[in-house]
């Protein structure tokens, strides 16, 4: 995560964290883990000042940092702390102090790291449209994986270990496992084993997609593979065969965030700049559509996409970078939050653009993968989330309702959006992660929790359970899909 204004330091990137089997922090400390290695990713959150959460069990009621065996993070001694929640498209894992990932949720390309063959009518879930797919509703800790430090969801998950290699296991159907499709031991191009990406080394940072990755090394290098639609690549290309191995992209970045479906991607550079590339029809990519070189996108010539990285106008010094499918965020030095592209509040015809200031202040960190909804987090670990909330991954115990800020979204009247900033009550959290129409976060107690969308178990918990309704989203053909408007505590990890 992002620059050197972020004072909770580079936990990964400077190597704060030993390469041992503990953390030493405890809630207070002015060092913490981040998301998928970086020091303020789109996918976490952590208080900025250094203090302790209102809530947060403190030093005195837990023992000192000496004391605990494992470390302690959140409150919570040893090495079964939560250290990283990440949020996927439909999936959904967590990084151990101890090292281990434990992954749940929809499992067709293998992406929570086990062979979805080999999954009983038991482990079945419906979908949103009736269909039907395999998927593991409880936490399950990922086998032959050395021990991790971050880890980040999509439709492939890929984890940096604590020698700073990657890697990678789930779909390959556009190499983005980093592979040639069908090599190394794939079936049916999916590759559900953990397996390293070669031609990487001391990476501090990895962002992943449905089909494509990009990882950031200590020295400020990115390097990407997957599909090249829509100019996914950065190599300024918006077409061609995928990139079956990394491939250096840009050098000078501090974060680096690919949206969910690999339509935007952004780049933050050392001194604050930051640049975008990809689907730009409404601006997401930074910069007035139809300028800048940009070209219409494979199969829609009134689409435009752009394969190079170009400066985002109109945007002060950046902190932090979050992109999403169609649009994008920053945070900024100065704690605020600006957005830009298509967000869901607004009607699909008109981007934001440029950068619209989203009203908040004192904000440490910020997660956006998809574009339905966004979260951050600010001073004392309170969150506050916008956009979407027809699953209720606001977080405000309520879904589809229409009260006091809420405005009809995506042109339907009956599905209500949220253009300010909402304010989830009664918890305060460390990190939180954005994923497809549900969040994760890792509460001041210690605890994961989850809500949001619920058909495959990714908010932590097993379908139409822990309080599950159904909602219903003007996309859906079938008769909707379980979900959970309220936080809740993510069963089963150990």
């Amino acid at each position: 995560m992002a620059s050197s204004s972020i004072p909770f330091g580079r936990i990964f990137g400077a190597g704060i964290l030993l390469f041992g089997a503990a953390l030493s922090q405890c809630v207070g400390d002015s060092n913490t883990q981040n998301d998928a290695g970086h020091d303020a990713t789109a996918d976490v959150a952590m208080p900025q000042d250094g203090s302790p959460m209102s809530d947060a069990p403190t030093e005195a009621e837990t023992g000192p940092c000496s004391t605990c065996d494992g470390g302690c993070y959140g409150g919570v001694c040893g090495g079964n702390a939560v250290i990283q929640v990440a949020a996927g498209w439909t999936s959904s894992c967590v990084v151990l102090a101890d090292g281990e990932a434990w992954c749940w949720g929809d499992d067709q390309f293998g992406e929570v790291g086990i062979d979805p063959t080999t999954l009983g009518s038991s482990q079945i879930c419906t979908t949103y449209n009736g269909g039907n797919k395999p998927c593991v509703t409880t936490p399950t800790r990922v086998a032959g994986l050395p021990p991790v430090t971050a880890i980040s969801v999509g439709y492939v998950t890929c984890a940096i270990d604590r020698s700073q290699n990657v890697w990678c296991w789930g779909d390959n159907d556009s190499s983005q496992l980093g592979h040639v499709t069908g090599s190394n031991g794939d079936t049916n191009g999916i590759h559900p084993a953990p397996i390293q990406v070669v031609g990487l080394s001391s990476v501090v940072q990895v962002s992943t997609s449905l089909w494509s990755v990009c990882a950031r090394t200590a020295s400020g290098d990115v390097y990407c593979w997957g599909t090249q639609t829509n100019g996914a690549q950065g190599n300024g290309n918006t077409s061609g065969p995928d990139v079956t191995a990394p491939t250096k992209v840009l050098s000078g970045i501090s974060d680096i965030s690919v949206g969910l479906n690999a339509l935007t991607v952004c780049a933050l550079k050392t001194g604050g700049e930051v640049d975008c590339w990809g689907w730009n029809t409404l601006g997401a990519a930074g910069h007035t559509p139809n300028t800048n070189g940009d070209v219409p996108c494979v199969g829609s010539p009134v689409d435009e996409c752009n394969g190079t990285p170009t400066a985002v106008q109109g945007l002060v010094t950046g902190a932090q970078v979050a992109a999403g499918q169609q649009g994008a965020c920053a945070l900024l030095t100065a704690k605020t939050v600006s957005c830009w592209g298509y967000l869901p509040e607004n009607d699909k015809v008109n981007g934001r653009f440029p950068p619209l200031d989203m009203g908040l202040t004192s904000i440490s960190s910020l997660s956006m993968r998809t574009g339905e909804e966004a979260c951050a987090i600010g001073a004392a670990g309170v969150a506050s989330c916008w956009g979407d909330n027809y699953a209720g991954q606001l977080g405000l115990g309520f879904v589809q309702g229409f009260d006091a800020g809420a405005a009809p979204c995506h042109n339907a009247t009956s599905q209500a959006c949220y253009d300010q900033p909402q304010t989830i009550p009664a918890l305060h959290f460390l990190q939180i992660s954005a994923g497809g129409s549900f969040v994760l976060a890792l509460g001041a107690d210690g605890k994961a929790y989850g809500w949001g969308t619920n058909e495959f178990g990714q908010s932590g918990h097993p379908p139409a359970t822990d309080g599950d309704t159904i909602c219903k989203s003007i996309y859906d053909t079938g008769s909707g899909r379980p979900c959970n408007p309220t936080p809740v505590v993510v069963n089963g990890l150990p």
